[in-house]
This record gives structure tokens, sequence and C-alpha cells, in this order.
């Protein structure tokens, strides 16, 4: 054996946990007689335990593989675990990237990443093209069974202990099994433990200061948003989303973080009537969005309309203020990135529409198509990403923003908002309407058809289930 290996297998993956289909890839890279050493470089994020808010983290992983590797047949081949920083492919790209011109390393991709045209590969082989890389694509699904299914079994507990170990029995003892099935139950965290401790080391890599320790901003949610209070005593609001699967829709978390990024720069100081919170940092790198907390104390827009003697002037403060963001300017650049994901936001938006049977909604749905235009969208149809105080009103969430779309939409949201409030003696709910669109129609001086697409497409997502689909 080589003192200093002259070939290397890198194996990425996010191991949470280790599947059948790992151990036969790791197997064909052990039998491999040229491949001199096996790197296995876990992913340094959590997995959500499906239906709970436990998870499983990449110590969990770590601890699973030194299980595995104990009994696994290595024939005297070098096998290493590790944990990155970040991601397994960003620890990959370090690896190749300090790799001298000499070694050869072979990225081993999963068949499922294969056929799925995950790019990440060719991407870094791109990246170094003086160094001796190539992709090894691995036959992970010889087994059917996935990381998603072991998760499952381990939130159902003793019950599904069984299937569990049953999904190793053609490499495992039974006795290696369930002990790797207590490595993984023993390894659960509270998701919000596992993320408060990273974002603990990402502030402090940001130079951001905070006094104590984080908590969530819905305790009763997995969302990943936290607070955390500065030594000043001022409140920031933390959008982490490092934690989240990339493949989990078409709308990727680093791409909902990005976007809310570009909105903050775009709309803080625009002076539009709504209260936005102030950019402290964005961290590409760690998917981390800091921002100031907006009005303290107050109250989601649902629970605010609740006040009959101020929901008036509050939908009135609402319409002037999002008329003042449709009329903001629109800058070349797309708050989603491109052209072509703007216009993929806007048929997810729009097709609710095409969802709903009948002619009416048809009929709206071809006058929405016809009206898209460049303008800044908001996108917001629930009401706690809307922040009240007083008779102010302010935006806590901006990443569902566009600026490509029907202003409609935007109009037919707010009014969704008001239709869901009880009217009381004094038809407080028309008048929230009423106010809204007069202050809107008055800033803005859009014609009728606007305003009557809107109150037509509210009424069409007010009675049918699928109007909060586009918000996930």
């Amino acid at each position: 054996m080589n003192a200093s290996p002259s070939s290397i297998a890198l194996f990425p993956g996010s191991f949470k946990p280790p599947h059948p289909g790992h151990i036969a890839g790791l197997l064909v890279l052990i039998a491999n007689p040229q491949i001199d050493e096996v790197l296995i470089l876990i992913s340094n994020r959590s997995r959500l335990l499906p239906d709970a808010f436990q998870a499983l983290d990449a110590r969990s992983s770590a601890l699973a593989w030194e299980i595995l590797l104990h009994e696994l047949p290595l024939n005297n081949k070098p096998v290493r675990v590790t944990i990155a920083r970040r991601t397994a492919i960003d620890a990959c790209r370090d690896y190749v990237y300090r790799a001298s011109t000499e070694k050869t390393i072979l990225l081993c991709q999963g068949e499922a990443d294969y056929i799925q045209g995950d790019r990440r590969f060719e991407s870094l082989i791109e990246m170094f093209p003086n160094k001796n890389v190539s992709i090894n694509v691995l036959p992970t699904l010889t087994y059917q069974l996935r990381a998603t299914t072991l998760r499952k079994y381990l939130s159902e507990g003793e019950a599904s202990r069984e299937l569990f170990c049953k999904a190793f029995a053609d490499h495992l003892s039974t006795h290696t099994t369930s002990k790797l099935w207590w490595v993984c139950i023993k390894s659960l965290f509270s998701i919000h433990t596992i993320r408060e401790s990273r974002l603990a080391d990402i502030l402090s890599d940001l130079d951001i200061d905070f006094d104590k320790g984080f908590y969530p901003a819905d305790p009763e949610n997995v969302a990943s948003r936290y607070c955390a209070r500065r030594l000043n005593g001022e409140t920031l609001w933390i959008h982490y989303i490092g934690d989240e699967l990339e493949n989990s829709d078409p709308w990727t978390p680093k791409e909902r973080v990005t976007t809310a990024n570009r909105a903050l720069k775009r709309f803080v100081g625009a002076d539009i009537g709504l209260t936005i919170p102030d950019l402290v940092k964005f961290d590409p790198t760690t998917r981390t969005l800091v921002h100031t907390e907006i009005m303290p104390g107050g109250q989601n827009l649902e629970l605010a309309l609740t006040n009959s003697i101020t929901r008036g002037t509050i939908a009135k403060n609402f319409g002037s203020g999002l008329a003042n963001l449709h009329n903001l300017p629109v800058k070349p650049s797309y708050l989603r990135g491109s052209k072509n994901r703007e216009q993929q936001w806007w048929n997810l938006h729009s097709q609710i529409l095409q969802k709903i049977p009948g002619i009416a909604a048809q009929t709206v749905f071809n006058e929405s198509q016809q009206a898209c235009q460049r303008i800044n969208m908001l996108y917001l149809i629930s009401p706690e990403f809307y922040r009240v105080s007083g008779t102010s009103v302010g935006i806590t969430d901006l990443t569902h923003c566009s600026s490509t779309g029907d202003p409609a939409f935007d109009i037919a949201f707010a009014l969704y908002q008001f239709r869901n409030q009880k009217p009381d003696s004094c038809g407080a709910e028309n008048l929230c309407s009423s106010e809204f669109l007069s202050a809107y129609q008055a800033t803005t001086n859009c014609d009728d058809a606007r305003i009557k697409r809107a109150q037509n497409i509210a009424a069409l997502i007010h009675r049918t289930p699928v109007s909060c689909a586009a918000n996930r």
C-alpha cells in the first residue's frame, strides 16, 4: 500500500442516515483496485424526520458510518469519514483545490443524482481543468429504499424498528443493525437545538454581536426563522435555510433567501409607506439572511383586523403602501435571478385560477395573462407575512417577491385577508375593502380593469382550498 495514496474516491452525501445503496456504492469503491483510498464527506446539514421536530445531524451520520465500517469488508483499503464545514460538494471543491495535479480524484455520484441531471459534479470539474478529476457513477439504486424511508421508520419508533433493521440484512449482522438503530435513535435532537447551535457559529463568523441564545420566531413551526438579541437590545430576525433540502421543491431554499436579500436592497429606503426590515447581513455561503425586527410588539394582519376601530385606517395605509410598491421603477435585474425563474413563479400563482372549475376562472386567468408585466410584486397570501403596529403595516417576509406578474394578484391577496374577517354591525368588512381599493387607486391611478380583475381573483380563491398552494 502506498504511504501517500495516488488516487482517491471522494464520496459526498448527506447520509442521514446511510442507507443500503450507500453501502453498495462503497463496496464498489473498495473492490476497485485503481482506487487507493476512499474519503466519505458528510454534509453539515440536518434532515428532519417526517411529521416531527426532531432531526438527524452530521454527527449522527459519522457515528453511523463508524458502526458500518467496523463490520464491512474493507480489504485493508483506507476509508476515512469527515464532516464538511458546509455542504459535502463544497468539501469536494476544497479538496480538489488543495490536491496536487498528480493526484487522481474520482468524484462519486449516486445514480439518482446522475439521472436527475445534477450538474454540480460537472461544474466542479470545469472549475479545475488542470486537475485530474473524473466522475464515477455509483450503483446506489441497487436498493430502492432511501434515507427518507429510514427517517420515517425512526419517526415511528419501536413500531418500525424491525423494518429499519431488515433494510440492512444483506450487509450487516443482526447485532450491528440493532446497534445502528439505537445510535440513530439516540442521535435525534430538536431541529431548533441543532439550528441554534449552528447559528451561534455563523453569527460569530459574520462579526454580528448577540447577547443571549436564539429562539424560533414561531416555536410551533419548523420554519427556519429565528430571533436573537443584540448587545444594544435590538432584536435580529435570522432566516437560515442551510438545513433545508435543495431538491425538496422547484423553489430552492437558496433562491428564496437570495430573493429576499435582493428585495430588501431594492425596497428599503424607497419610502413606499410599508415598513420593511433593514438588512444587516446576507451570507450566501451559509444561506443566512439577517435583518432587523420590525414593529416590536405588533400583530399579524389577521389579528390586527379584528379591531373594528382601526381596521379601516389599516386597510387604507395598506392600499397606498402596496400602490407605492407597484409604482416603484423596475430595475433591469430580476428579483428571482432570471427572466425564466420569474416566469415560472408567475405561472405558479396564475395557475391557481386554472385549478378552479368554471368559465369565470378561465376568463379571469386569460385576462391576467394579458396583464402580466414587469412590476414589483409581493405575492403574499398569508397574514403572518404582514405585521401591524397601530395603523402602520409592515412586511416580515420577502422570500416570495418577484418583479414579474399581474399586480391584480397582490391586490386580490390583500382583499382575501379582508374577506376572512367577520363583518360587524357596521359592515366593517366592506369598509376594509373599499378603503383599501380607494387608497390604492388614488395612489396608482390604475384603470378599473385591474381592480375588477383583483376582485374577481379574490372571490375565486376565497371559495377554493387551492388558494394557499403558492405560498409554500
